[in-house]
């Protein structure tokens, strides 16, 4: 680089020679707050069983969520189509089971739904519990949300 001449007559940014010294675009060290809650995308999960026999328990579980993603899920409805029966919607979060809603003797095709915010890391998924229903129910669970990047 060539000496620069008197530097007393420069005000604010000095020039640089050669001219492909100035940096012309910049690179983000870490990301910004906004960047840490950004909406990536959309997610949506439907599992349906049929001719269950939920005379005492059964579980249906939504997909866990995979490497890399964060999901915030804001919907879970569940449903049993053929028999009233008791309905639990859970959380599982790092393995213990977190009850979010509750409902005794919903009738045949009237569902339980939960509103809220629920945020899901890898490994993380939700699930819905129907007990004392029928011998051959056919139960749906519904969950939806959004993804958010991992930093």
């Amino acid at each position: 680089m060539a000496l620069e001449p008197d530097q007393t007559r420069w005000r604010g940014v000095r020039p640089t020679d050669p001219p492909e010294d100035i940096p012309t675009t910049t690179k983000k060290l870490a990301p910004a707050i906004g960047d840490l809650q950004a909406v990536k995308g959309l997610v949506g999960d439907a599992r349906s069983a049929t001719g269950k026999n939920i005379t005492v328990e059964y579980v249906k579980a939504m997909t866990a969520v995979p490497a890399g993603e964060i999901w915030v899920i804001t919907n879970v409805h569940i449903i049993n189509v053929t028999s009233m029966c008791d309905y639990t919607i859970h959380a599982c979060i790092v393995a213990p089971w977190y009850t979010l809603k509750m409902g005794f003797s919903i009738p045949a095709g009237q569902g339980l739904t939960w509103t809220g915010t629920c945020v899901l890391e890898e490994g993380d998924y939700m699930a819905g519990t129907f007990k004392l229903g029928g011998v051959a129910d056919d139960v749906i669970l519904y969950g939806v949300g959004y993804t958010i990047g991992v930093y």
